[in-house]
């Protein structure tokens, strides 16, 4: 119990240590944690000189490369894509160099307000603090426990500790997103197929063997239900062949005096017929004399 209490105090004392150093504050004012990113695409005359130009300048820009492609299609014609991860503040300085490198075929800018999730994850990491000296204060206090409780609240103390740590670096990460912009250039030469549409290559082989494959499946799944019919209808035999039997010699039976079933019909319809008449006639005669 004591080695228990020790640890607990221990634990608790690194939180509140870390916790006085990173204490989310609610009453500062930052910035808007506002994340920004783009993508612009061109058609270029010499792809070969617009790469190296964007490139150039998004060194000078202080840009980190991310990505880049180029495709050269059977006819010579190049296109592809760079995305560069460069400071929020040095966007505006780069975008009129990817404009000058030809005319401007799409453009799409994002700007996403990370303000709300921020201020939900310091709320979150409050309560997780909390949380974490709720069960500090029950480990310390001197009631006697089982060993199974201590382990059970240890645990429980040591994934809150996590939680916090993983929700402090989610505020971290949506902090440093701010500061960062992704900017993404396209460039495509006169003839080639603009980078924003993929073009889908057709193999006639694995195309003709993905359809045998799914012949072979819904032959599979009509068999496997052709059998379940069939055991049901072995299983239940005792029951539907007798109905199917008596249906089928009362539908005979029918049939052979379907002459007098239709005779008996005929004259019930008759019956019915006469009687409306005869009620209507009584219904308009009281009408007549009033009662």
């Amino acid at each position: 119990m004591r080695n228990a209490a020790a640890l607990a105090a221990v634990m608790l004392a690194m939180a509140g240590m870390r916790s006085a150093a990173q204490a989310p504050d609610a009453s500062e004012s930052p910035a808007p944690l506002i994340q920004r990113g783009g993508t612009v695409a061109v058609k270029v005359a010499n792809y070969d000189a617009a790469r190296t130009q964007v490139m150039e300048s998004a060194r000078m820009q202080g840009a980190e490369l991310l990505e880049a492609k180029t495709v050269v299609n059977p006819k010579g014609a190049k296109n592809g894509w760079i995305s560069f991860s460069l400071p929020a503040e040095r966007v505006g300085a780069f975008l009129p160099v990817a404009y000058g490198l030809g005319k401007l075929y799409s453009e799409h800018m994002t700007a996403t307000n990370n303000d709300s999730e921020h201020d939900m994850l310091a709320r979150r990491v409050v309560s997780l603090q909390q949380h974490e000296t709720r069960l500090g204060s029950v480990l310390q206090s001197p009631r006697r426990m089982r060993g199974s409780d201590i382990l059970y609240l240890q645990e429980r103390l040591f994934r809150a500790n996590v939680d916090e740590g993983v929700l402090r670096q989610q505020r971290i990460d949506l902090e440093r997103n701010s500061r960062v912009s992704t900017v993404t250039v396209e460039m495509f030469e006169p003839g080639a197929v603009p980078v924003t549409t993929d073009v889908v290559h057709i193999d006639l082989r694995q195309w003709f063997a993905a359809s045998a494959l799914r012949a072979r499946e819904g032959f599979g799944r009509q068999l496997a239900r052709a059998a379940t019919v069939g055991a049901y209808a072995l299983v239940y035999a005792p029951i539907w062949v007798p109905l199917l039997l008596i249906t089928l010699l009362l539908l005979a039976w029918l049939w052979r005096r379907r002459q007098i079933l239709l005779n008996l019909l005929h004259s019930a319809w008759l019956q019915i017929a006469r009687l409306a008449r005869l009620f209507w006639e009584y219904r308009n005669r009281r009408i007549e004399f009033g009662g």
